[in-house]
């Protein structure tokens, strides 16, 4: 019989035919009410009885797992066993020499090549980045048998590729993937990217140059230092994590004298600050910060009209915004599915002063204004 001859389809209630008065003797409505429960303890131990057995498996719609047994009590010990025997008592080959016999400690040491990968801390004789780019020339110049679809590449489009990776290894050796101490950048429209930015003198003329530098684990406090003036350039700090601070630094009050296009920070963990930068882009939003948990702004500007918002805070963020000042915009400060503190701002003539959507924005001191100082949607707060 199948599990689904066990299903009970009406209710088992033998005395619900019985009139409303009681009528009979005692004893016939005990049989009617212990035959109910008597029914019933049959079709449950019906249920289990077939999920005990060899088909119990696919009884509920899944094959059973091969080799470890046809009940689910035979293959949760089974795995048990297994899981103590490791690699050789289950005729296994180890993953790596020093991985250790058994899952757990080949599991760590997997855990660990990951690591050494994203430090570039291979041991020698795995894989590392250079051994890589090799392989992959090696394949692009037709070395080995599986190249698939590369073998329609021209030979000029072979040398590029081949170039390009070599590049990425470069870069890859001459930029660390995790800070050891604080660092200090320096940029000046009079500098020059191929400088170090280590000190004014060598300052880089480039701020995203300077940011492409940054190791993408910041455990230290990094500060780019910018000279006064107008950079033709919008520049985007993306993914940086660790417990250390990016610090962009341009003025120390709202001022005309560092410019830039548009600044903006995507996916960063560590905690990333602002200051006293301009934006005049007028195609876009000003600054744009998602799915950013620590980026705020002291004493930052978007001046120039536009129907695009000052300052966009989306997608998870949590910022700070203090001492700013958007106007002539579409929404001076706008706020979706994050969190922000809102601290003496200003801005005037704004279509919308504060815009929630999904949001919390928190209010200290003055506000950017606008036609309409505050909108909340989709269960935004502004309090």
């Amino acid at each position: 019989m199948a599990l689904i001859d066990k299903k009970i389809l009406n209710p088992i209630r033998y005395h619900q035919d019985n009139a409303n008065t009681v009528i009979g003797q005692a004893s016939t409505m005990k049989a009617l009410f212990d035959q109910g429960a008597e029914d019933l303890r049959v079709k449950l131990n019906g249920v289990i009885d077939e999920l005990l057995a060899t088909t119990g498996a696919q009884q509920i719609g899944i094959d059973p797992a091969k080799g470890l047994g046809n009940t689910l009590a035979d293959a949760l010990t089974n795995i048990k066993n297994y899981m103590n025997l490791g690699a050789s008592g289950i005729s296994a080959t180890t993953i790596g020499t020093g991985s250790g016999n058994t899952v757990q400690s080949q599991l760590e040491w997997l855990l660990l090549q990951i690591q050494n990968v994203l430090l570039n801390q291979i041991p020698d004789g795995t894989i590392t980045m250079q051994k890589l780019a090799t392989a992959l020339a090696n394949t692009i110049n037709g070395n080995t048998s599986n190249i698939g679809d590369l073998t329609a590449l021209t030979t000029t489009e072979k040398t590029n590729l081949v170039g390009a990776v070599n590049e990425l290894v470069s870069q890859s050796a001459q930029k660390p993937s995790m800070t050891t101490a604080p660092i200090t950048l320096y940029v000046s429209t009079t500098g020059n990217d191929s400088n170090d930015g280590l000190t004014p003198a060598t300052a880089l003329r480039n701020i995203q140059t300077a940011i492409d530098k940054i190791p993408q684990v910041v455990n230290h406090e990094i500060n780019i230092i910018l000279a006064s003036g107008t950079y033709d350039e919008s520049i985007l700090l993306y993914g940086y994590m660790g417990k250390g601070a990016i610090l962009l630094k341009g003025g120390t009050i709202l001022s005309n004298d560092y410019v830039l296009h548009q600044a903006s920070s995507y996916n960063n963990v560590c905690t990333v600050v602002m200051t006293g930068i301009n934006a005049k882009i007028t195609t876009d939003s000003g600054f744009v910060i998602q799915r950013s948990l620590r980026t705020n702004l002291y004493h930052c500007a978007v001046p120039l009209s536009s129907e695009y918002d000052g300052v966009l805070i989306a997608d998870g963020s949590r910022s700070l915004i203090e001492n700013c000042k958007f106007e002539n915009r579409g929404r001076a400060i706008h706020c979706n599915n994050s969190i922000l503190l809102s601290k003496n701002n200003t801005g005037l003539l704004n279509q919308v002063g504060l815009l929630a959507i999904s949001s919390t924005i928190m209010k200290e001191g003055t506000q950017p204004t606008g036609t309409t100082n505050e909108i909340t949607t989709a269960g935004g707060v502004i309090r």
